[in-house]
């Protein structure tokens, strides 16, 4: 019941994540008006475009994100509430955050340890044996890591602004490193 029904609420981030994009916030006439289709969209920070292949029998979708500035990645929790069981549709999580694109997210409200760092914020530090996540750190760059190799301080000191769990890994440097019948 505590895995995946009963809310448990631990923090409320008192500060909204909205991505101010320069179309939806200036009036300046200098700065590019956002162009968006069902597949794209561009404005002078952010540009971005969705592709479907199929992929053994799968649709998978591949969206490529090229950002002025690495800030303009960010995370939010459902009802802006870090805790356990808390549940919000992603549309309206992208819509209480003006985001632009949304993507579920991690397993963090599965576990009751692991790594948990959203924009910056530390909000669990006990590691997770064995656990593998996706670090952002705060120059964009992505890497996979392993929470019994690295310390959630030396995460932190490293400028991580983002820490995913989702393991085990898939696909690391372009190369399936888990076996299809897995």
């Amino acid at each position: 019941m505590k895995a995946f029904v009963l809310p448990e609420t631990s923090v409320v981030v008192a500060e909204t994540n909205a991505v101010n994009t320069s179309s939806s916030t200036s009036n300046s006439s200098s700065e590019k008006v956002a162009e968006i289709t069902d597949t794209s969209y561009e404005d002078e920070n952010i540009q971005l475009a969705i592709t479907a292949q199929t992929i053994d029998d799968t649709t998978v979708h591949i969206v490529d994100i090229t950002v002025s500035d690495p800030s303009y990645l960010k995370t939010a929790f459902d009802q802006n509430t870090y805790g356990r069981n808390i549940k919000e549709s992603t549309s309206e999580i992208a819509e209480n955050n003006q985001a632009i694109l949304t993507i579920n997210g991690d397993y963090y409200g599965f576990r009751s340890s692991g790594y948990v760092i959203r924009n910056g914020v530390l909000y669990r530090e006990e590691a997770t044996s064995g656990q593998e996540d996706l670090a952002i750190d705060s120059n964009g760059d992505f890497s996979i890591i392993n929470e019994e190799e690295v310390s959630v301080q030396e995460l932190l000191d490293s400028g991580a602004q983002q820490v995913l769990s989702f393991g085990p890994v898939l696909i690391e440097n372009g190369e399936v490193v888990v076996d299809s019948s897995a």
